[in-house]
């Protein structure tokens, strides 16, 4: 049966898109449907109960499992592909928290700078050995930043740097000076499009050591973030990382310096066991950052053999399926029927009612439902049976019955003259308060009631009785102990008979 094998939809192809996946899928149903339904009409119609069910159950089976096994495969692949696709987005703006954090030490450089001594004297008396001692080539290669401009408050660049190769730092710091002016009274950062390239930008104002001094200028330092940071990045991730700028044209983008920038999806592409996402970088103020970030994840796609041990157990319960559908369909289908009918042979005259039991039939379904109906009767007629004979024969003796607690709830006159109670005083007393056993080598009336109740045995015996209100007086007794038998509904009770043994001498 082809059309049920899990591993239908991989032989489909295994490079074709999510949506044709989907759709073969679903014309996989359409297949296995069609094929139900020309076994169902090559079903022979003739046979027992027990055949006609199993082939039912076969059928049943074989398409919730087929149907089961299509829709597991696409819920699953569409979760897997959920999972991977917010594994891409926490990694990425993992990523972007780094770059963050770059952003974060390049102002903490800038800061060390910016509230200094030595440079707060370097503008009002610069130096050569200001400028080799902190800003050479080695100095800015060690503290990893790639320019550095110290300016008055007048707009004069005292000195400026620029390891950029494209650039001399003349340009960019002059680009710098037109579209951001200094300011003394807080720090600036921001993200620089400079040239087709990203940079991270941290201005501060220039102050002694307390930062008690006004400010006489400022110091801006620029980061590049190019292949050496997100190489860095992307080490830590264990994923490659890389932010592309996509603007052209020169442009500051300043930022408010709470919180990490944020991403926003774009798309995903799954492509060589790997998910590409692309995401657009926003910042708190300025809008989208004009530059895209990417990340390359692992995404690896279910083969042939990951499929056969995932669906294995799916088989393996499918051919152990079968032996247990028979099983119970014997046990509590075809086999009551047989014990019905063979009860119902007994019913009809050929057994005495004494010698006939009651049919133990199932508690649901139609069998059970009709079982239930003719031992209600035969219960009912055999109980009236049994009551007529035992008053007919007993009328002298003392009679009670006695609910599933062991709670009086009949008795006959006989028992209430004897115990000189009356009858309504008498029900729904425990019965074994109203009697007392002082026989060593009997059993106590909580043991008649046992067997009775629960055990379903009779008991028969001769026992010195001391009845209720009689602290002294005693005498034998011939006691009966029978189980009563009720219908379906109500809980089993008993039948106890006491009938006086005078002639008895122990």
């Amino acid at each position: 049966m082809y059309f049920l094998s899990p591993f239908y939809l991989k032989l489909l192809g295994s490079n074709c898109t999510e949506c044709s996946v989907k759709n073969r899928c679903r014309n996989n149903v359409f297949i296995q449907c069609a094929v139900a339904i020309s076994w169902v009409r090559s079903l022979s119609v003739q046979g027992s109960i027990e055949r006609k069910l199993l082939n039912m159950f076969f059928l049943a089976m074989a398409l919730t499992l087929g149907i089961v096994s299509v829709v597991s495969y696409l819920s699953s692949d569409s979760e897997k592909l959920a999972q991977g696709k917010q594994l891409n987005s926490e990694m990425a703006a993992l990523g972007l928290r780094l770059i963050d954090n770059e952003m974060d030490d390049l102002e903490v450089i800038t800061s060390a700078y910016a509230q200094w001594d030595t440079t707060y004297d370097y503008i009002n008396q610069p130096s050569t050995s200001f400028i080799r001692d902190n800003f050479s080539q080695d100095v800015l290669n060690t503290i990893k930043v790639s320019g550095v401009m110290i300016e008055r408050l007048d707009g004069q660049v005292l000195y400026s740097i620029s390891k950029d190769s494209i650039d001399d730092g003349k340009e960019m710091w002059h680009f710098i000076q037109g579209i951001m002016p200094i300011s003394t009274d807080f720090n600036q950062r921001g993200a620089l499009f400079f040239k087709g390239r990203l940079y991270m930008l941290a201005s501060l104002p220039v102050t002694d050591n307390s930062a008690t001094r006004l400010a006489n200028g400022r110091i801006v330092m620029v980061k590049v973030i190019d292949s050496s940071v997100t190489g860095h990045i992307s080490s830590v991730l264990n994923m490659d990382f890389s932010v592309v700028p996509v603007l052209t044209d020169n442009k500051l983008f300043l930022m408010s310096g709470i919180g990490p920038w944020k991403l926003e999806p774009i798309n995903y592409l799954i492509q060589d066991q790997s998910m590409i996402g692309s995401y657009q970088m926003l910042s708190f103020e300025d809008g989208n950052l004009p530059s895209i970030v990417a990340l390359r994840s692992e995404y690896r796609t279910q083969s042939l053999s990951q499929l056969i041990i995932e669906w294995s157990p799916s088989f393996f319960a499918m051919m152990l399926l079968p032996s247990i559908m028979t099983y119970l369909l014997r046990r509590h289908i075809t086999k009551p029927m047989k014990e019905l009918v063979n009860w119902l042979n007994q019913v009809d005259g050929s057994t005495l009612a004494e010698e006939l039991r009651p049919f133990k039939h199932i508690d649901k379904g139609e069998i059970g439902q009709l079982s239930t109906k003719f031992s209600e009767i035969y219960n009912n007629l055999y109980q009236e049976h049994q009551f007529s004979q035992l008053l007919l024969y007993s009328i002298s003796d003392c009679i009670f019955t006695v609910d599933h607690m062991g709670c009086v709830d009949y008795c006959n006159p006989a028992a209430s003259e004897w115990l000189n109670i009356k009858a309504g005083s008498i029900y729904g007393q425990s019965f074994e308060l109203l009697i007392d056993n002082l026989s060593e080598d009997t059993s106590s009336p909580a043991h008649w009631l046992h067997r009775a109740l629960h055990c379903g045995s009779e008991y028969s015996g001769i026992s010195l009785i001391r009845k209720l209100g009689c602290s002294q007086g005693s005498e034998w007794m011939e006691i009966q102990v029978s189980p009563m038998i009720k219908s379906e509904e109500e809980q089993p009770g008993a039948i106890i008979i006491l009938r006086p043994k005078n002639d008895y001498k122990g």
